[in-house]
């Protein structure tokens, strides 16, 4: 577009500009404005976009930190959460080593107080083995004098004067045996009350000797206590079993009681082949 500077007004020969160029100029002075209008307009479009942009991008920045808002509060409550497991994870340890610990100890004390009651039955046993040993010594030493003959007063007997024999009486007739009783037949469970035992050391060998009795499954010791114990048979079916306590356990064994599920014994010394 030509710049208004560049056309010149002339003046008229009476009064005035020339019509022409006044005109011109105006022409060039509209052109120009509407020019300015134009980019005017267009630089208020551009602005409008802009401020839209403005706008989009203040609404998405104001998200990104709700958003971020979010996170720190989720990031925040994740530690607490994990603080809390730590917490509890090492307050439950503790428990666990405290009662441990406690578990350990009672085991400790009951082991000490079962080790100091099996030296009190050992020291009382050598003590009867010693009293016996004692005992036997001076039987022995007793019948050897009195098989020597060292205090045995000499009498001399009287002649008897003799006597006449009486009539013998009729024999009696030979009285007819009792038929035998039946065996006692045993329940697939039986429990056995037998003592004494000096030891558990004994009770482990009685309990090995049922273990290997004909038709026992398996053996469980119940109670020790007092030198009695109870012990519980497991059989693979019903069966007699007194006969093979007396033939096959290596101590001596007298049965007191027994009925289908339950038997009391005693036990003595075990048998030496003669």
């Amino acid at each position: 577009m030509e710049d208004l500077g560049t056309h010149k007004l002339r003046r008229a020969f009476f009064s005035g500009y020339r019509v022409a160029d006044v005109e011109i100029l105006v022409a060039q002075i509209s052109l120009r404005l509407a020019h300015l209008t134009s980019e005017l307009q267009s630089t208020r479009t551009r602005l409008d976009g802009s401020e839209t942009d403005r706008r989009e991008l203040a609404r998405r920045l104001d998200e990104a930190h709700g958003r971020e808002l979010e996170l720190v509060t989720r990031v925040a409550a994740a530690e607490a959460e994990r603080d809390r497991a730590q917490q509890d994870a090492v307050l439950r340890s503790s428990r666990a080593v405290d009662s441990a610990e406690l578990d350990a100890a009672r085991i400790r004390a009951d082991a000490a107080l079962e080790a100091e009651r099996v030296r009190g039955q050992v020291e009382e046993l050598l003590r009867l083995r010693e009293e016996l040993a004692q005992a036997i010594r001076h039987v022995g030493s007793e019948l050897e004098r009195v098989l020597r003959g060292d205090d045995a007063p000499a009498v001399t007997a009287a002649p008897a004067e003799p006597r006449p024999r009486p009539a013998r009486p009729p024999e009696p007739p030979a009285p007819v045996p009792a038929p035998a009783p039946a065996p006692q037949i045993f329940d697939e469970l039986v429990e056995i009350d037998a003592g004494p035992f000096p030891d558990l050391a004994s009770l482990s060998d009685f309990e090995t000797s049922l273990g290997r009795l004909p038709k026992v499954a398996n053996v469980y010791i119940r109670r020790f206590h007092g030198h009695q114990a109870t012990l519980e048979l497991q059989l693979d079916e019903p069966t007699t079993l007194i006969d093979d306590l007396a033939r096959l356990v290596p101590s001596a064994v007298n049965v007191d009681r027994a009925d289908e599920r339950r038997i009391e014994v005693t036990i003595g010394a075990p048998e030496r082949a003669q």
